[in-house]
């Protein structure tokens, strides 16, 4: 399976810092989790769910995700496959309306703003283990992704995420405004 993800995902997306079996150079730098009263939290063991907490990565990776996840044709500086694209695109696509309202598509939430018809659609993954919780959500309508980490657990980061997407616009402007000789690749 390692093979296949860093062949057909990681590799054509340049998402160097993303393993399944983290090198000894990134052995040296990870992040410590908390426990709910704030102590360190043991490791997550790998081998417990590999689908599901398995990939080890960093935010700049998971925006280099998003940005694929997004349709753009390129991403760091390498061309983004047709089919990687379409596949991606199904992904996401809802097979069925949960209870409130959002669309359940494959390990993918469409966030469809409670019915608010002023609320356009996030795309939302949302993960977590005994120490961490983490979300990448995507806002087509915006072209933006957003990844957010948190390292205690009970972290739920999803809400938040889908806030400062929806007001991505306001929150740019006042970045801009705020750091204007600062580079910003993407927001």
């Amino acid at each position: 399976m390692g093979r296949q993800v860093n062949s057909e995902i990681l590799q054509p997306l340049g998402m160097v810092d993303t393993t399944l079996r983290p090198t000894p150079e990134q052995q040296k730098r990870p992040p410590q989790g908390h426990n709910r009263a704030g102590q360190d939290a043991p490791r997550w063991p790998v081998f417990a769910w590999y689908a599901a907490g398995g990939l080890r990565s960093t935010a700049h990776d998971m925006i280099s995700f998003g940005e694929a996840y997004l349709g753009h044709k390129e991403v760091n500086g390498k061309p983004v496959s047709a089919e990687m694209i379409a596949a991606m695109q199904l992904a996401q696509k809802p097979i069925f309306t949960m209870p409130n309202g959002n669309k359940q598509a494959m390990a993918w939430v469409n966030n469809m703003g409670g019915g608010n018809p002023n609320l356009h659609a996030v795309i939302v993954k949302n993960g977590g283990t005994s120490e961490f919780g983490t979300v990448i959500a995507i806002n087509s309508t915006k072209d933006a992704a957003i990844f957010i980490g948190m390292n205690q657990v009970g972290a739920d980061p999803a809400e938040k995420a889908v806030e400062i997407l929806r007001l991505r616009a306001l929150c740019f402007s006042i970045f801009v405004a705020e750091i204007p000789s600062r580079k910003v690749r993407r927001w």
